[in-house]
């Protein structure tokens, strides 16, 4: 099999996302063109593998599309639409796996090479196989589009790779949020018992499905492409060290006085320019990483202290109040203000 660089893959990861995205905006005539325009692609571009596509700036065109096309359960009609090759080398690697077991040992282990912003796994417990997912950072977006988009291709691919498993169910589903003003789609998606507002993100299926043998099954071609998916899913988490590594550096200082580019790369050992690259690479930038800092210890201001508005501005480095203001509701949709009201429940 053909070795393929990790950018590469990644690129074409995205690049089938876009086109799925489209294909859910279609259906309901809605163009992707103005969403991708904000973020300076074309459909060209979105659709080339060829271009340095990165899942940041991917989810910053989802979120856009989910607050203004007025779609209802955006995520779950697009893990409807999703195949197993639009995943490149770990479709191929699902595609040859023996049984669900294997499939969701995979799955799990490199979900960094699909998404940065969830982690899954799965146990089981009796008669039920229990999938839970787990977002890594809160995103208040105004539809839960990663949970949906997972529950709906978990689904799609199980019975992808078990074509008999046509007809047949999950036994339930828990989920954390809200029930949303479309719940009756996820009743004609998944037709279970569906519970909301519970601890965690949960997809229960028949444990009887997991050792059924899967038609596809290729132990050699599986393997091959599995150690494929480590060298990718390593070259990917080393570049997201650089990325961890600036975090903990910021939280370890005073947020009061944010700490320069030029001071973060004198405290990290390294040149200005290397410091932009090497967060270029890794598909983000400092500014970017100071804000989604400023912004999440924010929110643990807003929701955890009395402090005033006023003073968390302060606290995270804001001499005026309103630049606060205008970078929280942008990042999270709501004002500081109403935020603490959310969270206070």
């Amino acid at each position: 099999m053909t070795q393929t660089s990790p950018t590469h893959e990644l690129s074409k990861v995205i690049a089938n996302y876009y086109k799925c995205l489209t294909k859910v905006l279609l259906e309901e005539d809605v163009n992707i063109n103005p969403y991708l325009k904000q973020e300076g692609l074309n459909r060209a571009t979105a659709f080339s593998s060829e271009y340095p596509h990165t899942l940041e700036q991917y989810y910053r065109v989802v979120k856009k599309v989910v607050a203004n096309s007025e779609i209802d359960g955006v995520g779950l009609k697009f893990g409807q639409h999703t195949k197993l090759t639009d995943y490149g080398i770990l479709g191929f690697a699902l595609l040859g796996c023996a049984n669900l077991v294997e499939t969701a040992k995979y799955a799990s282990k490199f979900i960094s090479m699909t998404s940065n912003l969830l982690e899954m796994d799965q146990r089981v417990e009796k008669s039920a196989a229990i999938v839970t997912f787990r977002e890594l950072q809160p995103l208040f977006w105004s539809q839960p589009f990663l949970i949906e988009e997972c529950l709906s291709e978990t689904m799609a691919m199980r019975q992808a790779l078990l074509p008999e498993l046509e007809g047949q169910h999950p036994i339930k589903i828990n989920l954390t949020y809200s029930k949303p003003s479309y719940a009756k789609l996820y009743d004609e998606i998944f037709q279970c018992p569906i519970s909301f507002n519970q601890p965690k993100n949960e997809l229960w299926l028949p444990a009887s499905w997991l050792e059924i043998p899967i038609s596809t099954a290729n132990e050699v071609a599986s393997e091959v492409c599995a150690q494929q998916c480590e060298l990718i899913t390593s070259h990917l988490s080393n570049q997201g060290d650089m990325v961890d590594r600036v975090r903990r550096t910021l939280l370890s200082h005073s947020m009061i006085s944010i700490l320069r580019l030029e001071e973060m790369a004198e405290e990290l050992h390294m040149s200005p320019r290397t410091l932009r690259k090497r967060l270029y690479e890794s598909g983000t930038s400092y500014k970017e990483i100071v804000n989604e800092i400023r912004v999440q210890t924010a929110m643990e201001y807003l929701s955890g202290s009395s402090l005033s508005v006023q003073e968390v501005a302060y606290l995270i480095g804001y001499e005026h109040s309103p630049n606060f203001f205008r970078a929280f509701k942008k990042s999270v949709g709501v004002t500081p203000e109403q935020y603490r009201l959310q969270a206070a429940g």
